[in-house]
């Protein structure tokens, strides 16, 4: 419904790159668009997110129910061996972990910087990662005064499998493939400023 208000187009790439099984999917972080739309695109699929949401009184009720792996960020090696923890459990159960490595939002244009996080969890678990890159910090949530239509692409990667691979190796993978395919997606807006 947002989308709509605000004449947005969602366009997605590549979903035939989604594996039949479970996975971990790593996603660059520009807006709080991506995290709802790749809940629909995965399902079931757990979150990672910071502990501060579930805190929310409405926000946080809603997000429980997605069985998220909450994390407090001021606790960097307990947040780690939570996610590691939380994310074994999750993929055992069959859901797949979506994790946005960069850690926080990133404004679009920036360089993208991931943490291993889930590249670990990965490997530890012997799961494929589902690379995704998108635009869309372009057009969100930025209002749209001319009201003319608004593409954001999401562009889904093949699963990068660990198998015979170190964390390192699983980790710089996913995050050449995220950041070579943000570089060719649209980062300006035709007469507008992009916010870089």
């Amino acid at each position: 419904m947002a989308a709509l208000f605000f004449n947005l187009r969602i366009q997605v790439e590549d979903v035939a790159n989604i594996p039949q099984q479970h996975c971990v999917v790593v996603s660059n972080h520009q807006s709080s668009l991506e995290t709802v739309l790749l809940q629909t695109l995965f399902n079931p699929l757990s979150t990672v997110l910071k502990i501060e949401l579930l805190k929310m009184p409405v926000v946080g009720r809603a997000l429980r129910f997605m069985e998220p792996i909450a994390i407090d960020r001021s606790e960097p090696v307990l947040s780690y061996k939570s996610l590691i923890r939380e994310g074994e459990n999750r993929l055992g159960a069959q859901r797949s972990v979506l994790i946005f490595p960069e850690g926080t939002r990133v404004a679009i244009g920036a360089p993208i910087r991931f943490n291993k996080g889930a590249a670990s969890l990965a490997v530890r678990c012997q799961v494929p990662i589902l690379p995704v890159a998108h635009n869309s910090g372009l057009h969100w949530p930025q209002l749209n005064p001319d009201r003319q239509r608004r593409i954001i692409t999401f562009k889904i990667g093949k699963p990068i499998y660990p198998q015979g691979k170190t964390v390192s190796q699983v980790h710089r993978e996913s995050e050449c493939w995220v950041a070579d395919n943000v570089k060719m997606l649209p980062s300006v807006v035709e007469g507008h400023a992009s916010g870089r």
